[in-house]
C-alpha cells in the first residue's frame, strides 16, 4: 500500500505541474547584443579589418557597395569571410542617395542578386544599409520585399534599450554610432557599457581601417583596441552579425512553447513563431523551462538530433529553432522531494560567504561525481566532472550570489546557494 501511495503521489505531481518557460532576450542569455558593421567594403577590408576580426574570433556584418574597381577580385575574400561567420550584406550598386535616385529599385535589387550570385554564405543576402542614411517610405517598402532589417546612419547615444525596435517598421531604421566621430577609446567603451546595461541592440559603424585614406578611416591600432574591449565583454554581450541579432529579436517576440505530450518516459514540446519565412527565421532561441521537482532528464533532441542542455533540480535550458521540429525531453529517474531533502541534509557546502574556495563534505555512502556553479540567471560559470577533491576554487568569479549544483553517483541533483565576496 505504501508503494502504491508513493506512485500515486509522483503521478499526481507530474500531472498537476504547470509548464512555465522564458525565452532569453538574447542568445545564450546574454544581456545585450553588439554588432560590428562595416560600410562599403573599402580597399583595406580584405587585408585589414576582415583578418583582424578573424584573428580575434569576432564576427560582424559588411555592407557591400559592388561598383568599386577592386570588387570583382574580392568576391573570394567575401566568401572566405562568410565561412568564418561574417555576414556579407547589401549596400547598393553605386552608393547613391536613394531618396533622390530615380533607379533606387535597381540599386537595391541588383546589388542583392549580384552578391548572391558571387558570394557563398549560409543564407542569401537579407539585410541592408542605406547609403548616407537616406530613406523614405517608398525606399523602405522596397527594402522590405527581400530583407528582414536595415541599418540607418543616425548617431544615437545611450539609446540602446531592449524595447527598440518595437514595431516592424523600426527594424528598417535601426540606429548606429559612427566610430570615426566618437573620439577616444573611453567614449567607445562608455557606449558599449551603456548598451549592456540597457540590454539592447548596439550597432557600431565603421568605414575604413588601416590608413589607406578611405572615408572615415581610423588607425589599425585604435581598431584593435576597440575590438579588444568588445572581446573582453563577451560574457555579457552577444557579439554577432546584424542578421543574427535582428532575426533573434523578431523571433523571440512572437515565439511560443507548448506541450504536445507528456508521459512516463518523454516530454514532447513544440516551439513555434508567427514568422512565415522559416528559411530565414531559423536562428535558435535560448529557452529556460521549469521542470517538475525531482524529475531528471537524460537527453534533449529537436527533430531527432541531440541538442546541448543544462539541467538543475527545477529547470532545463537549451537552444531550439522555432518551427524546427518537435523537442523531445527524455526522462530519467524521478526522485521524490522527501528523498532529495534527506540527501541534502547529508551534503554540506561551506563557507558562505567565501572569497577564494568552497568545500563539500558528504556523509558515508554519498559520492559527488560532478559540480556546476551557475549565476542566478542560470548561466553556468564553472563545471567539473569526475569530482574527487572537496575544495573548489572560486577566486576567479565576480562578487555575487551563485547556485551550486551537486550531482551524486546516483544522478541526484542538489542545489545550494553561496555568496562570493
Amino acid at each position: 500500500m505504501k508503494k502504491l501511495f508513493t506512485l500515486l503521489f509522483i503521478l499526481t505531481s507530474l500531472l498537476t505541474f504547470a509548464q512555465t518557460y522564458t525565452i532569453s532576450n538574447w542568445y545564450n542569455d546574454k544581456q545585450s547584443a553588439t554588432v560590428l558593421t562595416f560600410d562599403d567594403w573599402d580597399p583595406a577590408s580584405p587585408g585589414s579589418s576582415v583578418p583582424t576580426m578573424i584573428s580575434k574570433s569576432l564576427v560582424g556584418t559588411f555592407f557591400v557597395t559592388i561598383n568599386n574597381a577592386w570588387r570583382v577580385t574580392d568576391y573570394p575574400d567575401m566568401t572566405n569571410a562568410a565561412s568564418k561567420g561574417i555576414e556579407i550584406a547589401n549596400h547598393t550598386i553605386s552608393h547613391p542617395s536613394l531618396i533622390s535616385a530615380g533607379n533606387y529599385v535597381t540599386e537595391i535589387e541588383n546589388c542583392r542578386t549580384t552578391l548572391n550570385a558571387n558570394v557563398t554564405q549560409d543564407l542569401p543576402v537579407h539585410t541592408f544599409a542605406y547609403p548616407y542614411g537616406d530613406y523614405n517610405a517608398s525606399v523602405i517598402t522596397e527594402v522590405k520585399k527581400h530583407h528582414v532589417a536595415a541599418r540607418a546612419v543616425s548617431y544615437t547615444e545611450n539609446a540602446w534599450g531592449y524595447n527598440y525596435p518595437s514595431t516592424n517598421n523600426q527594424y528598417f531604421t535601426i540606429p548606429t554610432i559612427q566610430v570615426g566621430t566618437m573620439g577616444t577609446i573611453e567614449d567607445f567603451t562608455a557606449e558599449l557599457d551603456a548598451a549592456i546595461t540597457g540590454g539592447g541592440l548596439y550597432t557600431i559603424m565603421y568605414h575604413s581601417v588601416g590608413g589607406l585614406g578611405w572615408f572615415d578611416d581610423i588607425p589599425q591600432a585604435l581598431f584593435e583596441d576597440q575590438l579588444d574591449e568588445v572581446k573582453a565583454r563577451e560574457n555579457s554581450t552577444w557579439v554577432t552579425t546584424f542578421s543574427n541579432a535582428t532575426r533573434y529579436h523578431k523571433e523571440k517576440h512572437c515565439a511560443s512553447l507548448t506541450t504536445l505530450s507528456d508521459d512516463a518516459t518523454t516530454w514532447t514540446l513544440e516551439l513555434t513563431d508567427t514568422l512565415s519565412n522559416n528559411t530565414i527565421f531559423s536562428h535558435p532561441l535560448s529557452i529556460k523551462l521549469s521542470t517538475p521537482p525531482g524529475q531528471l532528464y537524460t537527453n534533449v533532441q529537436q527533430n531527432g538530433l541531440d541538442i546541448a542542455f543544462n539541467a538543475s533540480a527545477t529547470t532545463l535550458s537549451f537552444n531550439a529553432v522555432p518551427d524546427g521540429g518537435d523537442i523531445v525531453l527524455s526522462k530519467g529517474a524521478f526522485v521524490p522531494t522527501s528523498t532529495l531533502q534527506a540527501l541534502e541534509q547529508n551534503i554540506l557546502l561551506y563557507p558562505s560567504p567565501a572569497s577564494d574556495e568552497i568545500h563539500i563534505k558528504t556523509s558515508d555512502g554519498i559520492d559527488v561525481t560532478s559540480i556546476n556553479i551557475m549565476t542566478m540567471q542560470g548561466q553556468t560559470v564553472y563545471s567539473q566532472e569526475n569530482f574527487q577533491d572537496d575544495a573548489i576554487s572560486i577566486s576567479q568569479l565576480p562578487t555575487g550570489v551563485y547556485v551550486v549544483e551537486i550531482i551524486t553517483q546516483h544522478t541526484d541533483r542538489i542545489l545550494k546557494k553561496i555568496i562570493k565576496q
